[in-house]
C-alpha cells in the first residue's frame, strides 16, 4: 500500500464509525467512475485517486456531528491532511467530500472558490457528482448493490444504470438514488434511468 493510501486509510480508521458503507459508497464510485470512462468522461488514475480519496472519507465528518456532516468531512480532512498530497489535492478530495450531499457547489463557496482554476472546480463537480449518486445507492447502509451496469445512449443523452443487488426486492435503493442523481444528470448533461437487473 502507497502513503497515500495510507494516508487515507488512517483518517478513514480514524473517524469513521460505518466503516461497511464508507467502503461500499467508494466501491460504488469506484463503479461508476471505471464503467463510464470514455462514454462521459476522459480522466485518468490520478482523478480516479482523488474519487478514491474523497468517497473513502466522505462521511467521516459524523464524527463531529451529523448535521452538515459533509462541511465537518471536509474541515477534518483539511485539517489532518493526508501524507503524500499537496495542498491543492487534498482541497479535491475535501471538496469531493464536501459536495457528496447537500447544494451543490457555488463560486460563493469558500472551500470551492479554493480550488486552483476552473478546470479543476469542473473536476470537482464531476467526481462529487458520482460520489453523491454512489451515496444513494446505498442510502439504507446495508451494502446490498453488488454491481452497476452504465448503458449510454448517445442519441438521447440517457445512462442507463442497470443495479445488480444481494437481495430479490430491492426498490428501495433505486428510489433513494433517484433523490440523489440530478447532480450527476447536471454536470454530464444527460439523463439517468435506473432500473434493477
Amino acid at each position: 500500500m502507497n502513503k497515500k493510501l495510507i494516508g487515507v486509510e488512517k483518517l478513514l480508521k480514524l473517524y469513521e464509525r460505518e466503516l461497511d458503507h464508507a467502503r461500499q459508497v467508494n466501491h460504488l464510485s469506484m463503479i461508476l467512475f471505471d464503467k463510464t470512462a470514455k462514454l462521459l468522461h476522459n480522466f485518468g488514475e490520478q482523478e480516479r485517486e482523488y474519487l478514491n480519496a474523497g468517497s473513502l472519507l466522505h462521511d467521516i465528518g459524523y464524527f463531529i456531528d451529523a448535521k452538515n456532516h459533509n462541511k465537518h468531512s471536509y474541515d477534518l480532512i483539511m485539517h489532518n491532511g493526508i501524507a503524500g498530497y499537496t495542498e491543492q489535492e487534498l482541497l479535491i478530495i475535501a471538496n469531493i467530500a464536501r459536495y457528496h450531499r447537500g447544494k451543490p457547489p457555488k463560486d460563493d463557496h469558500k472551500c470551492y472558490d479554493s480550488l486552483i482554476d476552473n478546470k479543476t472546480r469542473n473536476l470537482v463537480r464531476k467526481l462529487s457528482a458520482i460520489c453523491r449518486l454512489a451515496d444513494g445507492l446505498d442510502r439504507a447502509h446495508i451494502s446490498i448493490v453488488k454491481d452497476i451496469d452504465c448503458v449510454y445512449d448517445e442519441f438521447s443523452h440517457i445512462l442507463h444504470l442497470i443495479i445488480e443487488t444481494s437481495m430479490p426486492s430491492s426498490l428501495m435503493q433505486v428510489f433513494a438514488a433517484e433523490k440523489k442523481k440530478k447532480m450527476f444528470e447536471k454536470e454530464f448533461n444527460l439523463n439517468v434511468m435506473l432500473r434493477l437487473k
